[in-house]
């Protein structure tokens, strides 16, 4: 699950939403943590492997 947390203080002119650098910021977080997660299932699946 990825989520990004974006404070809004209700300030004159500020933004409501997320920009368009927010939602790229948001896209690689996810891909980064989609990599990690592929890398600890392939650590894991290769460490029962030897086990045996």
């Amino acid at each position: 699950m990825i989520y990004r947390i974006r404070l809004r203080r209700g300030r004159k002119g500020e933004r409501k939403s997320f920009s368009e650098a927010d939602y790229a910021a948001l896209f690689d977080a996810a891909h980064q943590q989609k990599a990690l997660t592929e890398l600890a299932h392939l650590i894991k699946t290769r460490l029962k492997r030897m086990q045996y």
